[in-house]
């Protein structure tokens, strides 16, 4: 258990950014006390243990912090939308982890495996209730990763943050 009021859960989509989490917590400056790893889309058991969890610590006022760290694509973004819908209460927060200063070059520039978006069907059909859920929560950060998958026509693997 987390030390002290205030604890943050990452929730990590792939095995290889999980192994290699150390590297991308002293690039970003990140602040984790619990690293998770979850692959494609996160099931409903680790929702509701989640859950449990957390309402276990905070009836010894604890905050909770969930960042998602998910690949950023149509897969990802419905993982944090679920995870935020199902868990952003009380005084838990629920964001996911974008390196924002450097996420248009990263989606524009990337050699990393770029993922080709716009000819995909599921990403023409999820991108109008992604950008509904960013008006609604007043995600600029969401809006923002949208924007960029729609101009470039492809989302981000998060290898890319890593990979030197």
């Amino acid at each position: 258990r987390p030390e002290g009021n205030y604890f943050n859960i990452m929730l990590i989509e792939n095995l290889e950014t999980f192994i290699y989490m150390e590297k991308i917590i002293e690039k970003y400056n990140l602040d984790i006390d619990i690293a998770i790893w979850y692959k494609g889309c996160i099931s409903e058991t680790l929702l509701t243990e989640l859950e449990s969890w957390i309402k276990d610590n905070e009836s010894e006022g604890k905050i909770c912090e969930i960042n998602i760290f998910p690949d950023y694509d149509p897969v990802g973004i419905g993982n944090y939308i679920r995870v935020y819908e199902r868990l952003h209460k009380g005084h838990t927060k629920v964001d996911f982890f974008a390196p924002m200063e450097d996420l248009e070059s990263l989606i524009k520039d990337q050699n990393y495996n770029g993922q080709e978006l716009l000819n995909q069907q599921k990403f023409k059909e999820r991108i109008g209730a992604f950008a509904q859920f960013a008006e609604k929560t007043n995600d600029s950060k969401l809006a923002c990763l949208l924007k960029f998958m729609k101009k470039y026509g492809r989302g981000l693997e998060q290898e890319a943050l890593f990979i030197e």
